[in-house]
């Protein structure tokens, strides 16, 4: 049977670490909102906003682990929680844990370690905080198997290459699975000065200058079927996460 863990800051908490996890808490997801006073009324009023950005919107959610250290002897005991507080003090990372889908993670950041609160002369047990991003981000593939595709959850990736021989222009139809707009991230490689002329749904696009994962006003894979023409030379890799609550 698999031990409980944590993954942060790309340390296993059972098999870097050797720290018991022992309890977990997962902090309610709250929805922002806005609180308006009417002038002479006794009664705030809370408006919904979420309409105007096409989906709502949560504060960040809170996760508390309890660890247990375990050690031969005192000194290593605090030896072992000052490497822990080495270890989650690093600012903004990967988190992921045994009970999270496969191949997902929250972004996040430790806000608190406990006092090691002693058990025994040898064990004693630590509670981290962190305050992680509503959403858990799928890792990124770059070989996607649309066979295989899972519409709920899975994500969208294209690589596109265009060449000398493509004064024409050069067609692509790019599916997007999903039920929403998604705006992929853009890298170009290998422009000439000439520039790589693009058109995605219609939308002109004109690059003078490679670029690296960069979002793009205006380029947008709608839900569905989506073409792109390109003229020049170089290759556009577009990558998208899938984000989960």
């Amino acid at each position: 049977m698999n031990k409980p863990y944590i993954i942060f800051n790309g340390k296993n908490s059972y098999d870097d670490m050797k720290l018991i996890l022992s309890d977990k808490n997962m902090g309610a997801l709250a929805l922002k909102r806005v609180s308006v006073q009417i002038p002479y009324n006794n009664k705030p009023l809370n408006f919904d906003y979420s309409d105007i950005y096409g989906k709502p919107t949560f504060e960040e959610r809170k996760i508390s682990y309890t660890f247990t250290i375990s050690e031969k002897s005192e000194e290593e005991m605090f030896e072992k929680y000052n490497q822990l507080c080495e270890w989650l003090y690093c600012g903004i990372a990967e988190l992921t844990d045994n009970d999270i889908t496969e191949d997902y993670h929250y972004t996040a950041r430790v806000t608190n370690v406990s006092e090691l609160q002693r058990i025994s002369k040898k064990v004693g047990k630590v509670v981290v905080d962190f305050a992680v991003n509503p959403y858990k981000i799928s890792k990124d593939f770059l070989s996607c198997n649309w066979d295989d595709i899972i519409f709920a959850t899975d994500r969208i990736n294209a690589v596109c290459y265009i060449g000398e021989n493509s004064a024409t222009g050069i067609a692509y139809q790019i599916y997007n699975p999903t039920d929403h707009d998604i705006t992929p991230q853009i890298t170009i490689a290998g422009v000439d000065t000439l520039g790589c002329n693009c058109y995605l749904n219609g939308v002109q696009h004109i690059f003078y200058a490679d670029i690296s994962n960069e979002n793009i006003d205006g380029w947008v894979l709608k839900s569905g079927l989506n073409n792109l023409t390109m003229q020049g030379i170089g290759t556009i890799k577009m990558t998208a996460v899938e984000e989960v609550l």
